[in-house]
């Protein structure tokens, strides 16, 4: 997995009235993310490229945002680009 997980400035996230999360602006580019847990909001704030994921787990674990270390890893995991 990536050292330290970035989200590029350029891929604005945008967060519908819905609660549904766009993760950039072209189409057939960017990725919607339909329905996501609240967790995913802090877990996307934190893809900065200035933490590790260990750091970002242990972060949103501290901060009690009703995820799993896992599901935290997993998501993250979604962005690997091989």
């Amino acid at each position: 997995m990536i050292v330290k997980p970035l989200l590029k400035q350029s891929h604005h996230v945008i967060v519908s009235d819905d609660g549904d999360i766009c993760i950039g602006e072209i189409p057939n580019v960017s990725q919607v993310i339909e329905s996501p847990p609240n967790w995913v909001k802090d877990v996307l704030g934190k893809l900065d490229g200035k933490r590790t994921v260990p750091r970002i787990i242990k972060e949103l674990v501290h901060e009690n945002v009703g995820a799993s270390e896992d599901d935290i890893y997993n998501f993250i995991g979604m962005f690997v680009v091989a």
